[in-house]
């Protein structure tokens, strides 16, 4: 009887902690995506990243600082537009992310060069693009500066556009010019489609593209078999780690009807070795 008892007990007990937990985690991803949306500019973005929050659309989301995924700042540039110097924007506590601290004439439309480095100081790094034009880089990779010096060269891809509906953006850099497969590096992909998003970038030989209707992501680097995500924490693909920051797909069940276009895929990867 005694013993009928204590595992009746036990039993109640261990459901009570995983109830608790479970809340703890879905309450821990909502307050991510406010914050998230809170960093986000007024518009269908931000819109889009609160009802996540409001629905509790976003498992796995407050997981993703662990492994050094960040929201976008609520700054970003229009293709024609300098970035002021907004100095450091990467958080401390986030151990991989690239942000633009500064721009000055640039046409940053799908902007793809191999640049100089004139200065660096730890993490930023101002780069000579083209003849006149120069932007200043934060790049964490791993908790550490790109190892690069000054008259380094570095392969950049910059593209940030703003359709009226959304803001789409790409920042990548990396060490070993010209060699896709080799050097150390990130990109960060933002893009929203109405159609399924199919990103390729040939700065590392990457592609990611949305399977309609499923909320997931096949994702490939190089000539690696491609590895079927979600969002969540970052996991190896081919040389490089990936995490898939967001999904949006009007027609996925669990993610419902959004505002703006109808598909999503932000993503951040990085390789940490030569």
């Amino acid at each position: 009887m005694r013993r009928t008892v204590w595992l009746i007990t036990f039993a109640a007990t261990a459901l009570t902690v995983v109830i608790l937990t479970v809340v703890w985690r879905t309450r821990a991803d909502t307050r991510a995506a406010q914050q998230i949306a809170a960093l986000e500019p007024e518009g269908a973005q931000r819109r889009l990243w609160q009802r996540a929050a409001d629905e509790g659309a976003v498992p796995g989301l407050a997981g993703l600082g662990q492994s050094g995924v960040q929201p976008r700042p609520s700054q970003a540039p229009t293709p024609s537009s300098p970035v002021q110097s907004r100095g450091v924007v990467i958080p401390q506590g986030v151990t991989t992310g690239v942000e633009v601290v500064s721009t000055s004439n640039l046409d940053t439309k799908d902007l793809k060069a191999t640049v100089v480095v004139e200065q660096a100081d730890g993490e930023q790094l101002t780069l000579r693009v083209g003849t006149q034009g120069v932007m200043t880089l934060q790049v964490r990779v791993n908790g550490a500066p790109l190892p690069i010096g000054v008259n380094g060269q570095l392969d950049i891809r910059y593209d940030v556009r703003d359709d009226g509906m959304s803001r789409p953006e790409t920042i990548g850099v990396k060490t070993a010019p010209g060699q896709p497969d080799n050097g150390v590096g990130v990109i960060r992909i933002s893009e929203r489609r109405d159609q399924p998003v199919s990103v390729t970038d040939t700065l590392f030989n990457l592609r990611a593209v949305q399977v309609d209707s499923t909320g997931l992501v096949d994702v490939r680097v190089g000539q690696s078999a491609p590895v079927r995500m979600s969002p969540g924490p970052a996991r190896l693909v081919g040389t490089m780690m990936v995490a898939v920051l967001a999904v949006g797909d009007a027609r996925a069940p669990q993610t419902g009807q959004r505002e703006g276009r109808p598909y999503a895929l932000s993503l951040l990867a990085w390789r940490s070795t030569p």
